[in-house]
């Protein structure tokens, strides 16, 4: 599984395939650095499961520009 560092925390976490849209993950859920969980429950980071670019698309992105 590729780690990517998220964009709200920049926690290096693993990600996942998205369906139908082969140019991006989608974030595993995971705690912001130094939170821990709660009487009520986890305290998930705002970017957990969020879909982000897949790297090797934005560089080939970036590579077609020139």
């Amino acid at each position: 599984m590729p780690r990517i560092e998220c964009p709200s925390c920049g926690r290096e976490v693993g990600t996942g395939p998205v369906a139908g849209a082969p140019g991006l993950y989608c974030l595993a859920r995971h705690d912001r650095p130094g939170r821990t969980a709660t009487i009520d429950g986890l305290l998930s980071c705002v970017g957990s499961l969020a879909t982000v670019p897949r790297p090797e698309a934005v560089e080939e992105a970036q590579l077609s520009l020139f």
